[in-house]
């Protein structure tokens, strides 16, 4: 049996590109992990029936506390041969220890490059040793099995202790694609900036402004991130000529279900640009934020997100100065 372990439409993705591209004679059984109904549904457009069995693990204080003692059964029930993780701490890392078998990673975005770049730092905060509480109630989160992992993963990476990286073509799912003509409008790829990229939302909205600009009089539309609020991000842009729109289903499914491709996908470091740049062919564009404007403590992440855009021949626009 392989075990895959997701909490998020990315994941999910990769998850099934992983199960379709290593094929074995076992079953694969999912684990999704969730906060809020929301989280349930962004993903109930992508589940199919290729997986032998499906378990929702949803996040309380109860479940926090004491999933060694909830997760227990399916340890003594199935022998586990792999494990992929689309995310590496508390729950998943007690399920890489308990395993102790073959772990692979799935890409998680731009939180792929962020976890490579930590493994290199002896002080990171990857290296924690587990709390009391975790040794008290038997949750083996020590991050150790990251050195040993296999990352699955669209980046051009190269772990620091050598760590197996095997690259993600989406080959399976590029199999089921049909070229499509390119209609008139820009997508542009949201994701919720402020406080992680820009210090402020007039940075921003600057920032928002100079893409309106560029793009002349083609219609911009903004395509709301999971986590952004559609009633606030829809009255800050529909002012500056860019109207919003949230699908249902990650952008690398729902740009297959579209009946045409647009003119062109647009964002500032959002993974799916390189994911639907590489999948579709999709004409793509990346806006440079001043290096000035970044959030200091982040600097050196989203330069070297901006780093593996230019890797993969996206055009990069630099903005001018913000407010």
């Amino acid at each position: 049996m392989r075990l895959y372990v997701i909490s998020s439409p990315l994941q999910l993705i990769n998850a099934i590109e992983a199960r379709e591209r290593f094929t074995h004679s076992g079953d694969d059984v999912l684990i999704y992990i969730y906060r809020k109904q929301a989280d349930l549904d962004s993903v109930s457009g992508i589940l199919d029936k290729q997986w032998a069995d499906i378990s929702y693990f949803g996040l309380s204080t109860f479940t926090r506390l004491f999933y060694p003692q909830l997760l227990r059964h399916l340890f003594k029930k199935n022998t586990i041969d792999r494990v992929y993780l689309g995310y590496p701490y508390n729950i998943r890392a007690h399920i890489a220890n308990v395993c102790d078998v073959d772990t692979w990673l799935l890409d998680d975005g731009t939180f792929t490059l962020w976890l490579n770049e930590e493994l290199s730092k002896p002080a990171s905060e990857l290296w924690q040793p587990p709390s009391i509480a975790d040794r008290l109630l038997g949750r083996h989160v020590d991050l150790s099995y990251l050195h040993k992992v296999v990352f699955f993963t669209t980046y051009d990476i190269q772990p620091p202790q050598s760590q197996l990286v095997v690259r993600n073509d989406f080959s399976c799912i590029k199999r089921q694609i049909v070229a499509k003509l390119a209609g008139e409008e820009v997508l542009f790829i949201g994701t919720p900036v402020e406080g992680r990229m820009l210090s402020s939302l007039e940075d921003f909205l600057s920032a928002m402004k100079q893409v309106r600009a560029f793009y002349g009089q083609r219609k911009v539309v903004y395509a709301l991130h999971r986590h952004e609020d559609e009633k606030m991000r829809r009255a800050q842009l529909e002012p500056l000529g860019i109207s919003t729109v949230r699908f249902d289903t990650p952008l690398e499914v729902a740009c297959y279900e579209r009946e045409d491709a647009p003119f062109e996908i647009a964002s500032f470091t959002s993974s799916a640009l390189a994911n639907l740049h590489d999948i579709y062919g999709f004409s793509a564009r990346s806006f440079r934020v001043p290096e000035q404007a970044l959030i200091k403590e982040r600097k050196e992440i989203f330069n070297t997100l901006y780093a593996d855009l230019e890797k993969r021949q996206i055009p990069i626009t630099t903005l001018s100065e913000l407010n």
